[in-house]
């Protein structure tokens, strides 16, 4: 949501009839010998039309000019369908009048007082028309029947100038940056999925909505999220009622967000693979096992096992420390002996922890760390 104050600015027609008077710079213009009276306000060029806008509200403020009379009077406000060109527009052939009218009874607010008009649906209807590519509603017209009493302030009056103030939403920025992206393997069946949003820093996120398939184009998606409540551009599949995967599966997703009640456009569509990790176990020691040998050979066993690390750690006091360590190592090997120069001793509690994974090239995603990790624990008594 954003908020303008825009100093509006007025159009000077032509004076080409013998009863209009000279253009002059401000914002009222009164037709010689006529009951009426128009000011004429544009506003072309200063409201971002052209941006699938939505507005909040809008709102005109006006300084009285002078003083009114006792009692209410009426002002009536519509929006301008065509621009407000003075090398084509006269008094007499003034730009034409939108169906949408504003009707509002003003009272005496002083000299240089402020009257406030609601425009909202006059500037919606604006909006409206420029994004279905219809041209004008390119300013605003304030119509009063009492001749020379509802006067304003003109724009060249610095703060005394009317002013448009204009309360919209912008279509959020669309998200980018997806992950898992490219294809690539996810050790979860059902991931976190999750993007970037690089708009307006200040936004606060209400929701988001994520498309999943099977293939990377669809009419209607297998999965559809519908609207899920978020503050940030991620939605974690285990919590809706997307099916877990099978291994191998691919699926192609994209996402949107919500921001200010008004929904983003689609990010871009990339994939990935589901690729679980096989199971790690240790099979020597078993868990709280009792070596008889000082030097023990440990054994486990890790599917397409791709690199390695082993750890023996020692229980002194309340903390596990290091004893001897095997770096990670590319290796599909599942077997090691304890050197002797790190030779297990008697009433001493040991946990052997061994961390492996596979040659898939998984992408980090949030809660599905790349790597398995199992813990045996076993002591030495000869």
């Amino acid at each position: 949501m954003q908020v303008q104050g825009i100093a509006l600015q007025a159009t000077t027609l032509r004076s080409d009839t013998a009863d209009q008077p000279n253009p002059y710079p401000v914002s009222l213009f009164a037709k010689a010998g006529a009951p009426d009276q128009i000011t004429l306000l544009e506003f072309d060029r200063l409201v971002p039309l052209s941006e699938e806008a939505t507005v909040e509200s809008a709102f005109v403020h006006l300084r009285q000019k002078g003083v009114l009379p006792a009692g209410d009077h009426n002002l009536q406000t519509r929006g301008l369908q065509s621009d407000l060109d003075v090398d084509v527009h006269t008094w007499n052939d003034r730009p034409a009048e939108g169906a949408v009218v504003v009707s509002q009874d003003v009272t005496n607010q002083g000299d240089k007082g402020i009257h406030t008009v609601d425009v909202t649906t006059i500037l919606a209807a604006a909006i409206a028309a420029n994004d279905a590519g219809i041209d004008g509603w390119h300013g605003l017209q304030l119509w009063s029947a009492e001749a020379q009493l509802l006067t304003w302030y003109g724009p060249l009056d610095g703060d005394l100038a009317p002013v448009l103030e204009v309360t919209y939403n912008i279509e959020p920025a669309t998200p980018e940056d997806l992950s898992p992206r490219l294809g690539i393997d996810v050790a979860d069946s059902r991931p976190t999925l999750v993007a970037h949003y690089a708009g307006d820093p200040d936004a606060t996120i209400t929701a988001v909505q994520v498309e999943v398939d099977d293939e990377a184009t669809w009419d209607v998606a297998g999965f559809d999220s519908g609207e899920v409540a978020s503050t940030a551009a991620q939605l974690d599949l285990a919590t809706t009622a997307f099916a877990a995967l099978a291994s191998g599966n691919q699926r192609w997703w994209r996402m949107r967000i919500k921001i200010n009640g008004r929904w983003s456009g689609w990010s871009e569509i990339v994939s990935f693979i589901y690729r679980p990790h096989s199971a790690l176990t240790i099979t020597v020691p078993t868990d709280n096992q009792v070596f008889t040998t000082p030097v023990p050979v440990f054994d486990w066993t890790y599917a397409a096992q791709a690199m390695v690390q082993v750890q023996v750690e020692e229980l002194v006091g309340n903390v596990w420390w290091p004893k001897w360590t095997m770096p990670l190592t590319e290796s599909a090997v599942t077997t090691v002996a304890l050197p002797w120069s790190h030779f297990l001793e008697e009433d001493v509690q040991y946990r052997l922890v061994v961390e492996a994974t596979d040659a898939f090239d998984r992408e980090p995603v949030a809660g599905a760390g790349d790597f398995q990790r199992a813990v045996h624990h076993f002591t030495y008594s000869p």
